[in-house]
């Protein structure tokens, strides 16, 4: 979550390839599983009988992160671990049948619910499967041909992440600012509705709200994605400045993100043509507009050190009129006003979230419509 003074400052990482991860990711996978494959062919007795099984590993370890092709391997080769013997044991023990077969499979099944093998748990039903069918009447030699060249891709693969980590700031901050963006237009649009001379109707509203839970969601995996490369990686230190900027953005987007769906719900539920008494009326409404329209203004000003000073103070000026307005109206009317109230209470937080450490920021020296 976004701290107040909170300092936003787009990340000036160079355009390169990673603007495309998914590429980079096939580039080195290709490469992974080709070195692996010509390693294989050097190598002398099983090597040659089972030579598919070095490459199979360097495919499943390669996962575009050092950190990621650690655990992924780690993983995939402990659920083998788990899978093969138990089919060793059961062909040792009875005669490979359907019922047999069957067996093996269900138990290394059950072993594969170990939750520490993530995504890799079904190679242990997999590895079981294999030596049932292609070990034949060699399955220890088969098991160590399996266990053995798989493993030798792995760290193929590995080494081949290690010297070409990834680092996607590129892609990450363009899903920042993709939600920046997406965050200030639904303001914009919560702006347009409000000055209309009649409050909208529930699928007038309905057409103006934009999607900003998906979107945060894939932000905060790419966040997730881009601190895990970071780990093992000998680039992060190059990089480290701009990539603890482009968490801090992305944690304030985040938090954002939250009081902007919480505005658009107030505005969405509570000043609706369909209701008798709504959240902010009609002399309220242009004074809310004009508050949305200048904290949109603000977060498109984020591209130097930090959101334009003057347009924060702008902010923080159509927010003080509109408390004042809600006052002056809840005098007028004798309403209670706890809806108007509550979304001043947002905008506050949502100014404060946008104030960098360097400003002295207004906002909380006002004080909301009680």
């Amino acid at each position: 979550m976004a701290r107040a003074g909170l300092r936003l400052r787009p990340v000036p990482v160079r355009r390169t390839v990673a603007e495309h991860p998914h590429v980079v990711l096939a580039v080195k996978v290709a490469v992974a599983v080709a070195l692996a494959w010509l390693v294989v062919q050097a190598l002398p007795g099983f090597a040659q009988q089972y030579p598919y099984y070095a490459p199979l590993g360097a495919l499943i370890a390669v996962s575009g992160t050092v950190a990621g092709s650690l655990r992924d391997s780690a993983q995939a080769i402990v659920a083998i671990l788990l899978g093969a013997p138990i089919a060793w044991l059961v062909d040792l023990a009875f005669p490979t049948n359907v019922a047999t077969l069957a067996a093996v499979v269900a138990l290394a099944t059950l072993a594969s619910r170990w939750s520490w093998l993530g995504t890799k748990a079904a190679w242990a039903p997999v590895s079981a499967l294999f030596v049932m069918l292609v070990g034949g009447n060699q399955p220890g030699t088969y098991v160590a041909a399996y266990l053995g060249l798989t493993s030798l891709g792995a760290v193929i693969g590995l080494a081949v992440d290690l010297a070409f980590p990834a680092l996607p700031l590129n892609a990450t901050q363009s899903v920042v600012t993709r939600l920046r963006e997406t965050l200030a237009d639904q303001l914009d649009d919560l702006a347009e509705g409000l000055l209309r001379e009649q409050p909208l109707t529930r699928e007038e509203w309905g057409d103006r709200q934009r999607e900003i839970t998906p979107l945060a969601g894939q932000m905060r995996r790419m966040v997730d994605h881009t601190d895990e490369a970071r780990r093992g990686n000998w680039r992060a230190a190059r990089w480290r400045e701009e990539a603890q900027r482009q968490h801090q953005q992305a944690q304030a987007m985040e938090e954002l993100a939250v009081l902007v769906r919480d505005m658009t719900g107030v505005v969405t539920r509570e000043e609706r043509a369909e209701l008798d008494a709504v959240a902010l009326g009609p002399a309220v409404r242009p004074y809310a507009a004009h508050t949305f329209e200048a904290m949109a203004d603000t977060l498109r000003s984020v591209q130097g050190s930090t959101a334009d000073p003057e347009l924060l103070h702008r902010t923080d000026d159509a927010l003080h009129r509109l408390v004042e307005e809600i006052r002056a109206d809840r005098t007028r009317t004798g309403d209670d006003m706890f809806g108007a109230g509550g979304l001043v209470m947002t905008l506050r937080r949502g100014l404060t979230a946008l104030a960098p450490e360097d400003l002295d920021a207004p906002v909380p020296s006002r004080q909301p419509a009680d």
